[in-house]
């Protein structure tokens, strides 16, 4: 996740920042281990990473984050929705 953090240059200093598809991994994984009046936000997130990085996202990346979470049905209902 680290070593595919892109690069970009912010007030002439470089900063990493993870990947779409990492962050969303990242909220996942809060999702399942997370209380359940917390999981609601998480979920919201998850659906705006996804609106705001539609057309340039690796889907398949997406899709290890959530095999290895166990949670290949509410992967396949997200691409579903998205149309993906």
């Amino acid at each position: 996740m680290i070593r595919d953090a892109v690069e970009f240059s912010l007030f002439g200093e470089s900063i990493k920042v993870a990947r779409p598809e990492d962050i969303i991994g990242l909220k996942l994984q809060a999702l399942c281990n997370s209380d359940p009046g917390s999981r609601e936000q998480d979920a919201v997130d998850i659906r705006t990473l996804i609106k705001a990085n539609l057309k340039r996202l690796d889907w398949t990346r997406i899709e290890e984050y959530y095999k290895l979470l166990q949670k290949e049905a509410d992967y396949r209902r997200l691409k579903e929705e998205f149309h993906v």
